[in-house]
């Protein structure tokens, strides 16, 4: 069998191929530097994960075998990865990672917000900032009722519910479209939280209504998120089992009677969480 000679141009332009193929969490940023992560966050990271964490003298060792950096041509860049989670500010470096959010005082986007903010940093402080925005909304109060049973509380959405559809949509977006960000628009009667990117590879919405474990984009931010835990829950942000879409679906329509809504808009998920419509003389009776 006759053995072929691959030039070395050749083999040069495989090796750039694979590269190019691989996951963009895992590519360097172009003109990132690693004094661009922070070392106070790094090391509050290693340190929850392990007990006998020490910082290193040089970092670049460490931050290449979690796949927080990358050698190429001998040098060590931040990969997307690492900037996403531990740089100050990601957005500097790859446009639109940060969230937009906007609350309507009336039921369509009609340019008429009553507020609206932006939020930058790291993904794990975007998320528990985005959630801390949602939850004392004037569009998501918590209605009591006391009678002699004691108190009931009756909210609008479930905390567990906003938690999962946030973090879905700031881990699993496409990171590859530059310069869209997650948008969370807040409306009278529904929530909708919008993300760069559609559902990945074969996954269809018909896949996650009824239970497919899902394909998810970002494995390893995925991966990184559970050990961040929520202020909101005490649980992590990500969990590992794959139910938490259906149960996001189950915790909405007890409170709402309405299913929420996944819709693809060109290169974009939307997903629509509807708010409850509590009849409260009812439930005194």
């Amino acid at each position: 069998m006759a053995i072929r000679l691959i030039s070395p141009e050749r083999l040069a332009r495989l090796l750039t191929g694979r590269r190019l193929a691989s996951p963009v969490e895992e590519r360097p940023v172009s003109g990132a530097k690693l004094t661009d992560l922070d070392e106070v966050r790094l090391s509050k990271y290693f340190r929850s994960r392990f007990s006998d964490w020490r910082a290193p003298e040089d970092w670049r060792s460490v931050l290449v075998d979690h796949k927080l950096a990358v050698m190429t041509d001998q040098q060590v860049y931040p990969s997307y990865l690492g900037v996403l989670l531990f740089s100050e500010q990601p957005d500097a470096f790859i446009a639109g990672a940060y969230v937009d959010l906007a609350l309507y005082r009336h039921h369509s986007a009609d340019g008429n917000t009553a507020d609206t903010q932006r939020i930058a940093g790291p993904i794990p402080e975007q998320i528990a900032q985005a959630l801390a925005w949602l939850r004392i909304s004037p569009l998501n109060p918590v209605v009591s009722v006391k009678n002699g049973d004691g108190r009931r509380d009756f909210p609008t959405y479930s905390d567990f519910a906003l938690q999962e559809a946030v973090v879905n949509a700031i881990a699993h977006r496409d990171y590859e479209i530059r310069g869209s960000q997650v948008i969370v628009r807040m409306f009278p009667d529904r929530i909708e939280i919008q993300n760069p990117g559609a559902l990945h590879n074969t996954l269809t919405v018909e896949n996650l209504y009824a239970g497919c474990h899902p394909m998810r984009r970002n494995q390893l931010l995925a991966g990184f998120l559970r050990s961040f835990k929520s202020e909101v829950s005490g649980s992590s942000y990500m969990e590992a089992c794959g139910e938490g879409f259906l149960n996001l679906v189950r915790a909405s329509e007890s409170l709402s009677g309405r299913r929420p809504l996944i819709e693809q808009i060109g290169d974009a998920t939307k997903l629509t969480i509807f708010a409850a419509r509590h009849d409260i003389d009812q439930e005194r009776l």
